[in-house]
């Protein structure tokens, strides 16, 4: 089984076909493991929430509940999505003149809707928490102010459908 190797060493080692190696087994069970668990931690790093109310949904007794502040930052951000981003697609799907551009700009308009809608909802959540009754009266100013966002987000909504598939106006 030893031969010297090409060397001349006597006590290298030349490992001969289909012989079995202790380090390439230790290495192949070390890396057995070791791939899945760094697979998992990759995808744990990138992995998103796409609830914005995902955090209101936790919330135990010791947490700090939502303040002005931040019920104002979640609500600027949320209307001025809509404002900037969802109505104006929805306005360049409605006014497309080419067919097939008019579909995908409704196709993305409703998509944007969805997230502006879901922006809104998670706001919303923190204000109505049934934990805190006391969030819901103080911050009724934005409950308000989100109810009439969503109205608007309805009525565009109803503008999209009145888009049919070959972009011309329905009746």
């Amino acid at each position: 089984m030893f031969q010297p190797s090409s060397h001349g060493k006597p006590d290298a080692r030349v490992r001969q076909r289909g012989e079995l190696d202790t380090t390439d087994i230790l290495l192949g069970i070390i890396l057995l493991f070791l791939v899945p668990l760094m697979t998992l931690a990759v995808v744990a790093i990138f992995s998103t929430r796409s609830d914005s109310g995902a955090r209101l949904a936790s919330l135990s007794e010791g947490e700090i509940l939502p303040d002005a502040e931040e019920i104002e930052a979640r609500w600027s951000a949320a209307e001025r999505f809509y404002s900037q981003n969802a109505k104006k697609i929805v306005q360049q799907a409605v006014d497309a003149q080419d067919a097939m551009l008019k579909e995908q700009l409704r196709k993305w308009a409703s998509t944007v809707l969805k997230n502006a809608r879901a922006d809104l909802d998670g706001v919303r959540m923190l204000i109505e928490n049934d934990k805190h009754p006391e969030l819901a009266s103080r911050f009724a100013a934005y409950r308000d102010k989100i109810t009439g966002v969503q109205k608007q987000i309805d009525s565009s909504q109803a503008e999209l459908k009145k888009i049919d598939i070959l972009g011309r106006d329905a009746q």
